[in-house]
């Protein structure tokens, strides 16, 4: 199969006849990739299409048409049960790589293109979302007497009250919590790589503030705002991805809550309780960082007001004869 993970300082250019030409252009694809997260998606999808087909070399791959990215479709519907969202995130990932080649001028045309997608509900997300009381219960869970518990409620009270990205938490340093304008701040990375700066709510700026008053490296403007730290000791290494979702997830069971609520649930609660207050679709899409703002309606329209339904106005028989109401014992 091939191998398009860059293995080592110049394995992404070849010397030939003194001129530079590239190994392969799917390499390239990959290594232009500046999001880790992104670099894992389209990864697995490259790979899995590829064993799939049985696919050993560039020239394979180049030559696939659209019975092999159909087949592909059908493996992870039929085979692996994927969603459709994730099938379509597969999908995409294969187009944007035949995509580069055909910009590049290594295939004439993009086999993806043509190949239907599975259908999504665009006007509701998928994530669930959490009730107030839900999210209190949550945020009680942490012990905020010792500095581990103080920065985990601080983290908690950053994805609930900011409804940011998970990978966010792990893109601010100590000085990127400061004072601006009467205002406390944050300034984090988005999606994309861009920096966001927005105003901390009072509940997360006491939080955070409880916990820099307890920690160690507080004074330190450089280190990451949120480090390791294990029964009060201080280990200075910033949290990764995976360690920040295991805090909510451990907290979230402490609590009792379904495992359906995800970190990224408080993103979509914090838009569906703006959503709920009257804010602006506006102001909640730049909050939340979406560049469209169909995105950002997916999230505030999660929770489908059932108290509001109209059957429950619906009674047979209430009316007797005369146009009077019937009452029912229920």
């Amino acid at each position: 199969m091939i191998d398009i993970v860059p293995t080592g300082q110049n394995s992404l250019q070849q010397r030939s006849e003194g001129k530079l030409s590239l190994v392969n252009l799917e390499t390239l694809w990959l290594a232009n990739k500046t999001r880790e997260n992104t670099m894992k998606t389209y990864k697995v999808a490259f790979h899995e299409f590829c064993e799939l087909n049985r696919i050993q070399d560039s020239d394979q791959f180049r030559s696939a048409g659209m019975a092999e990215i159909i087949y592909y479709r059908q493996y992870l519907s039929t085979e692996r049960g994927l969603k459709p969202r994730t099938i379509r995130n597969r999908l995409s990932a294969l187009s944007d790589c035949f995509g580069f080649l055909k910009s590049n001028g290594a295939i004439a045309v993009n086999p993806v293109d043509n190949v239907e997608r599975p259908k999504v509900d665009e006007t509701r997300g998928v994530t669930p979302v959490m009730t107030d009381s839900q999210v209190l219960q949550l945020l009680e869970q942490p012990d905020t007497e010792t500095v581990q518990g103080a920065r985990d409620y601080a983290i908690l009270c950053f994805y609930l009250y900011m409804g940011s990205r998970v990978s966010s938490a792990s893109t601010m340093a100590v000085e990127d919590y400061y004072e601006d304008n009467g205002f406390y701040v944050l300034n984090f990375e988005k999606k994309g790589g861009q920096r966001q700066i927005e105003a901390v709510n009072p509940q997360l700026q006491h939080a955070i503030n409880l916990y820099l008053g307890m920690s160690e490296h507080s004074g330190d403007k450089k280190s990451p705002l949120f480090i390791s730290v294990r029964k009060d000791r201080y280990y200075g290494k910033a949290l990764s991805r995976q360690q920040f979702t295991n805090i909510w997830t451990k907290y979230r069971d402490k609590a009792g809550l379904d495992a359906k609520f995800t970190p990224h649930s408080a993103r979509a609660t914090l838009a569906t309780l703006l959503d709920r207050m009257g804010e602006p679709l506006q102001k909640i899409q730049h909050l939340l960082g979406h560049a469209n703002p169909s995105t950002t309606q997916t999230y505030t329209h999660n929770v489908v007001e059932y108290q509001d339904s109209p059957v429950f106005r619906a009674n047979y028989g209430a009316l007797n004869t005369h146009g009077q109401t019937k009452e029912w014992d229920l």
